[in-house]
């Protein structure tokens, strides 16, 4: 018997409506959680949690796939108001919303080349960004081909296999704990066992779970000595990724990248980063593989409304 979205909730953060599934396995292929799986004809979901990002909702042709928890796409009524500008007249403020909505993170790329003019213009859209006191802080390193992102990926896995063989020991674990608000730990919790299947995956299947595939990379810095930099940088950084959308091409935060450039002297001096410079994002850009037919949904958000009184109390 088919289970209902009701008796799902409780379980499980995907519901896979078995009388709908076709059984295309396209949701599988999307989940880089590997939370999904293509048995006896049919989808299944098979862990207790994910990060409920969405895309086998997103991807799947026949409507089979919902995350009960989450609202429907983003969608706004609004229109251009006032007279004063001709880009506000202009401008189609439902696209505008559209387009942020369909944007995702992309996971599965073709082997196609990104030609370099674009990596470049997106960089020039990167700029475009607002920043404080108007400091146009931020830099970018462009990485155009997909050897380039396997000699970055090669010095990350470095770092991480080091950084798991300090995780694997319970009394390094117990001495950082002391020392550093039990970073190692936390990361021994969280991250230590994924990381470690996915460096065996690339060393020994030569599968590419940090990049995805992707072609080449933009990685936006910014200067320490900005009032805001990382704010900044961030805000480069989403102009990008939906101006790639808006290209055509498939983009991905790799955070882990991220976090072993901050971390990893040596991979700062290969990539050429002075020291008043600060790495923010790594973002992978390809032509996507797979194509989605209906935006992402989210997750429902009330905000708070605050007040204050003439004499500036609640």
């Amino acid at each position: 018997m088919a289970q209902t979205p009701n008796t799902i909730t409780a379980m499980k953060p995907v519901f896979i409506d078995n009388t709908l599934c076709s059984g295309c396995g396209l949701c599988v292929e999307v989940c880089s959680y590997r939370a999904l799986k293509t048995e006896d004809g049919c989808a299944r979901y098979l862990l207790d949690n994910c990060f409920s990002c969405g895309h086998c909702q997103a991807v799947c042709p026949e409507e089979a796939v919902s995350l009960p928890g989450l609202t429907q796409p983003v969608k706004t009524t609004l229109q251009a108001v006032g007279s004063e500008s001709k880009v506000a007249e202009s401008l189609a403020i439902a696209g505008l919303v559209d387009l942020m909505a369909r944007r995702r993170s992309c996971r599965n790329y073709k082997d196609k080349m990104v030609p370099l003019s674009l990596l470049e213009e997106l960089v020039q859209i990167g700029i475009t960004a607002p920043s404080g006191t108007n400091c146009q802080p931020w830099n970018f390193v462009i990485l155009p081909e997909r050897d380039d992102l396997l000699v970055f990926g090669s010095h990350i896995g470095t770092y991480f296999k080091s950084l798991n063989r300090l995780a694997e020991s319970r009394i390094i674990r117990l001495f950082t704990r002391m020392f550093t608000a039990g970073g190692l730990n936390r990361y021994y919790e969280n991250h230590y066992k994924s990381v470690k299947e996915a460096i065996h995956d690339w060393d020994d299947n030569g599968e590419d779970r940090l990049f995805h595939g992707a072609r080449a990379a933009i990685l936006v810095t910014a200067k320490t000595s900005a009032s805001c930099p990382a704010e900044d940088a961030l805000l480069a950084t989403q102009n990008i990724l939906l101006a790639a959308h808006s290209m055509g091409l498939g983009a991905c935060l790799i955070g882990f990248a991220v976090e072993a450039v901050q971390r990893d002297k040596n991979i700062r001096h290969i990539l050429g980063l002075p020291d008043d410079e600060k790495l923010y994002a790594v973002i992978a850009i390809g032509y996507p593989k797979i194509s989605y037919v209906r935006p992402a949904v989210r997750k429902k958000v009330t905000p708070r409304i605050f007040r204050f009184d003439k004499d500036g109390q609640t």
